[in-house]
């Protein structure tokens, strides 16, 4: 019935790239299997480091490059198969080969979740608005119910390959309430906001957003606005952050659905109230994903407040995930740990709506991200604690300038530690502006991370690469009180 693989079922990796023969197989109803695709995985099967193009041959040799690059990503050995199809069978299959295996390469180093790159600005549509190389600049305000398509991929840090950017998306004058939804092209546009904005405030988000085959990502805007877009890090070839059609998981307000109908309707939260949803098991997301990358956008609120998202089975942390005020809709994406039923626990601060969107996952077996309770490594106010005393009370950043944060070697942060996920805010800022999070030692990018307006506090979670020494600079435009509150961290 499958194809039959030709030599011995255990052979020595070599440095060129195997000849591969196989037997057709008889596809199991009444002819031959006809289309082939060779498959090359690392030992356990679980990640595909090669596939051939469909074939109606029946042999194949991997190019140079796919090989040495399937040798050096497969951790020692090389997991070698045939899917065989017949295709003018009323039954077709797929029937797949038993594998051979070329083993005796070198262990792998597991490649990174999230490759950080300093900031760069990839888009700025308003008419004077730069980027980096001088593409997706000046194209004018996105008109309402839109979309905008934008090559990423093969522009500056991102390479050709990325099948993901980390970017902070944000809405820049706009004229009414509104959302954006930043999507992969290939696919239809999700029930599910990257970024709400409301009339009069510039308002951003830090967003994992998946690419097309062409490496270009889609923004939908239902209002018309300004949009720019600085990209802080991308999800490379080999990563092992799962990306998922955005879809919507949560929903309280009484018109309006989730993907499932699971979590919706379900009407305002009660103040200093808590609550949990499923994440685990919907919406693409396996029961025993690590954490979830979610969007969590507070709505309709009646005065200040905050939230805070943590694993159901955890103490409640002191720290927010998402700062709100009173008639300004606000969104943060965050990286949510889940517990061990797959669930998230939300605690509003005071009563609202709660929207919730998932838009992909750390499986369980990745390594190279580890969460921890968030604790506050900056509070710039006056009588307010840091997880250690350090960078406690140094008094509100004035305009125009940078303020140096150690991480590494505080709270159990480790040396080596590439970049972490940090949660910053501004707090009572004195007058329109942003916050721009880099590695100190380099020229201020050209990009900001958080956008306020006066007196509003506002934050946004980050994913911030550091420099050598374990720092991270924050510059502020205006001058703000900050804090900053570290939710986990990568290394490379």
């Amino acid at each position: 019935v499958s194809p039959a693989l030709a030599g011995l079922a255990s052979t020595p990796l070599t440095a060129t790239s195997p000849a591969l023969t196989w037997t057709r197989g008889n596809g199991g109803i009444s002819g031959e299997n006809d289309s082939f695709v060779v498959e090359y995985r690392n030992a356990n099967r679980s990640d595909l480091l090669h596939s051939s193009p469909v074939t109606t041959s029946t042999s194949y040799t991997a190019p140079a490059s796919a090989w040495s690059s399937a040798v050096a990503n497969a951790g020692g050995t090389v997991h070698v198969s045939v899917v065989g199809t017949e295709t003018r069978g009323s039954v077709t299959g797929p029937y797949r080969s038993c594998g051979r295996e070329f083993t005796g390469g070198p262990p792998a180093a597991e490649a990174p979740l999230i490759t950080s790159v300093a900031p760069g600005r990839y888009v700025d549509t308003r008419d004077a608005g730069d980027t980096f190389d001088d593409i997706a600049q000046g194209a004018g305000k996105r008109p309402r119910a839109s979309i905008y398509t934008v090559q990423f991929a093969g522009r500056g840090a991102i390479p050709s390959t990325a099948r993901g950017v980390v970017a902070n998306v944000t809405a820049v004058g706009a004229t009414g309430n509104g959302f954006v939804t930043a999507f992969d092209c290939a696919l239809p546009r999700p029930n599910a906001s990257s970024l709400n904005h409301t009339a009069g405030v510039n308002l951003g988000n830090e967003v994992i957003i998946s690419l097309n085959a062409a490496g270009e990502a889609c923004f939908y805007t239902s209002a018309t606005v300004h949009l720019t877009v600085d990209v802080v890090g991308y999800i490379g070839v080999a990563s092992k952050y799962v990306p998922v059609t955005p879809a919507r998981i949560l929903e309280t307000r009484s018109d309006n659905v989730t993907f499932d109908g699971e979590g919706e309707g379900e009407g305002r939260t009660l103040a200093g109230g808590e609550f949990s949803i499923r994440v685990g098991d919907r919406a693409g997301v396996p029961d025993d994903a690590a954490a979830a990358i979610i969007n969590v956008t507070a709505v309709g609120a009646g005065g200040n407040g905050f939230v805070t998202v943590h694993p159901c089975a955890s103490p409640r942390p002191t720290t927010a995930s998402l700062n709100y005020v009173a008639g300004v809709n606000r969104a943060n994406e965050l990286i949510a740990p889940l517990d061990a039923d797959g669930d998230i626990c939300i605690f509003t601060r005071t009563s609202i709506h709660v929207l919730v969107d998932v838009v992909g996952y750390i499986p369980s077996f990745a390594s190279g991200y580890t969460a921890s309770a968030p604790a506050r490594f900056l509070d710039t106010r006056s009588g307010q604690p840091t997880i250690d005393g350090q960078d406690a009370g140094v008094g509100a950043r004035s305009a125009g300038t940078q303020y140096e944060l150690q991480i590494v070697g505080r709270n159990g942060i480790p040396a080596g530690v590439e970049s972490v996920v940090i949660n910053v805010t501004a707090v009572q800022p004195e007058a329109r502006g942003f916050v721009t999070v880099h590695p100190c030692g380099l020229t201020l990018p050209l990009a900001s991370n958080l956008n306020h307006v006066p007196v509003v506090n506002g934050g946004n979670e980050i994913v911030a690469k550091l420099d050598s020494d374990g720092k991270l600079c924050l510059f502020t435009s205006r001058t703000a009180h900050l804090t900053a509150d570290v939710a986990g961290y990568l290394v490379s």
